[in-house]
């Protein structure tokens, strides 16, 4: 086996441009952390599919990115995880021994300086037998590059995975609560085995609070930065425009989801520390 797995990112995108996502730095860094990066642009009508095909187009681009369009339904409760799954199965498939796929988000960074951590940890995954997936911290920045919340500003998020699963929820997930399938408490679009067993049964829970050896730790484990809430303008338009009907959909009970500034700003706030570049 070669000691440099290759890394294939899949990341879903919806209305860049109207929403105000920097999508071209976003894809920029993507393209010189990871061997190969395609993006699924789904049901956007403000110019986001051109724009992405554009940038697929320039010369640096070539090889490593594409751009696929979708049409799934917001008002579906699978549809998160089949934009994501649509832009998984878009991947490469072939060399699978050598290959990791790695889900993101337009609004996350991996920081450059933890390329060869991440290979490293790549490595691992397809020398263990018994293990399909790996699941990553997401560091929440908050108001600021520089900071975070102190109450709860890092999750977990099925990350790095080896070829076979698929992304996706049963739609019986939400009507079953304390079952198998019930995800009420995850992301939403957990990793499936073909038998549409999950990949992995590690809960997804908040690291509470946030603390300096909780950041010390960060330092030198993987872990991604979520830049979505830097700018609260830029996150109430997001959770107007699709989570704020689509997240009690997708939990079935309602969930708290900010559509107003003023409902991100009071939250206690701690410099992180955390490498940017």
């Amino acid at each position: 086996m070669s000691t440099s797995p290759q890394l294939s990112a899949y990341v879903s995108a919806f209305n860049l441009l109207q929403n105000g996502f920097d999508y071209e730095d976003a894809l920029t860094d993507m393209i010189a952390f990871f061997d190969e990066v395609v993006v699924a642009v789904n049901t956007s009508e403000d110019g986001t599919l051109a724009a992405l095909q554009a940038l697929a187009a320039a010369p640096e681009s070539v090889g490593k990115l594409r751009v696929i369009s979708t049409s799934f339904r917001y008002d579906d409760v699978t549809f998160d995880g089949a934009v994501k799954n649509a832009a998984l199965q878009a991947c490469t498939q072939e060399d699978a021994a050598n290959r990791v796929y790695i889900q993101m988000d337009m609004d996350e960074i991996a920081p450059l300086s933890q390329r060869a951590l991440w290979r490293v940890v790549a490595q691992q995954l397809l020398a263990d037998p018994y293990t399909q997936c790996y699941m990553f911290p997401s560091v929440d920045l908050w108001s600021s590059m520089d900071t975070i919340r102190a109450d709860k500003s890092i999750g977990l998020k099925f990350r790095m995975h080896k070829s076979g699963l698929s992304r996706g929820v049963w739609k019986h997930a939400w009507v079953i609560p304390g079952k198998r399938f019930d995800t009420s408490r995850s992301d939403s679009c957990e990793l499936l085995t073909p038998e549409g067993d999950l990949a992995c049964a590690v809960a997804v829970t908040p690291f509470n609070p946030i603390t300096p050896a909780v950041i010390g730790l960060l330092r030198d484990y993987p872990h991604t930065l979520h830049t979505g809430y830097v700018s609260y303008e830029q996150r109430v338009r997001v959770n107007n425009a699709i989570w704020a009907a689509h997240w009690p959909l997708r939990s079935g009970h309602p969930e708290k989801v900010a559509t107003k500034v003023d409902e991100l700003r009071d939250v206690p706030l701690v410099k992180h520390g955390l490498s940017l570049s």
